[in-house]
């Protein structure tokens, strides 16, 4: 799932949406945390031509364990989540 819902204009996490962050305090499993690293440099939103010489890389966080019995806010959880995306 991609929580931002588009690619990004300056090359920086975009806030998350809402859809994920429902389904975030929703569902049933827990999240691990994965960022895909490269592509605004292989093609920015807003330039037409693929840059083939970029390096495309995947990183991944610790899962994150949600217990469906605490009361966590959901900023407080979507902040968290994104702030991890932005570290690794």
């Amino acid at each position: 799932m991609f929580p931002e819902g588009t690619r990004t204009l300056d090359g920086k996490i975009n806030p998350f949406f809402r859809g994920f962050i429902y389904l975030m305090r929703t569902g049933n499993s827990d999240i691990l945390p994965i960022t895909l690293n490269g592509f605004y440099n292989l093609k920015p939103k807003n330039r037409l031509f693929i840059d083939f010489g970029s390096k495309l890389f995947k990183e991944a966080a610790a899962e994150i364990e949600l217990h469906r019995g605490n009361n966590v806010r959901t900023v407080l959880l979507s902040s968290s989540v994104c702030q991890i995306c932005r570290e690794i």
